[in-house]
């Protein structure tokens, strides 16, 4: 089944999810791909939101639920029942989920509540990660924490570096072997170009101070 399609899918039929480790929907969550005629069970684990417990779950599949609840609004008491949240792309294509926590509503990245709660807060420096460089997957196998750089060279790996289908240099040689090299960031440079505006520079440094020894009297 799809990312997209994981995100989505309820059949209708089945027990609550399964794995969950909180209050389950009134609802059912099994969903499954239909095939010769039978609807095939999808393993999905839940697990609260940090700082949301009690109202929101997360499953390794990507998708995020409310669920059952009370809630005082003024004067009288409410009962919400749960449900799948919808999710919607940011502006750069990842899925968001709009979460509320005291009146206050919040769109988070659901890449980012599926590491927290499965995984637990990044370390300094890191950021979410996508194995595959699909934005959409947000599958906990698909996900891990990891530094800025190696997000960059994941780019650069699945060719979506706004460089990486460039295949030679500004002077026609070519971005390979030896001659290719990879920045921090995951830019790409020419091995032959930069060895030649060192050797360059180099020569104008020995140049410069040949004439400032010459003009010492």
């Amino acid at each position: 089944m799809s990312a997209i399609a994981a995100l989505t899918c309820n059949n209708g039929s089945g027990p609550d999810g399964v794995g969950s480790t909180s209050r389950g929907l009134t609802h059912p969550l099994d969903c499954g791909e239909k095939g010769a005629g039978v609807s095939l069970p999808i393993e999905e684990s839940w697990r609260p939101i940090p700082g949301y417990e009690g109202n929101y779950e997360v499953s390794d599949l990507g998708r995020v639920r409310s669920l059952d609840r009370v809630l005082t609004c003024g004067s009288q008491r409410r009962r919400f029942t749960g449900q799948i949240l919808s999710q919607f792309p940011n502006g750069e294509g990842r899925p968001t989920a709009s979460i509320n926590r005291d009146g206050r509503p919040r769109r988070v990245l659901v890449h980012r509540l599926v590491l927290l709660a499965f995984v637990g807060e990044p370390p300094a420096g890191h950021v979410a990660c996508h194995n595959d460089g699909d934005c959409t997957n947000n599958r906990l196998s698909n996900l891990r924490w990891d530094t800025e750089r190696e997000n960059q060279l994941d780019i650069v790996r699945h060719g979506r570096h706004w460089s990486a289908q460039k295949t030679h240099c500004p002077q026609g040689h070519a971005y390979a072997g030896s001659n290719l090299v990879t920045g921090s960031r995951g830019g790409r440079a020419c091995r032959t170009c930069r060895n030649a505006g060192m050797r360059e520079r180099y020569r104008a440094r020995v140049a410069a101070a040949r004439a400032a020894t010459e003009e010492t009297p």
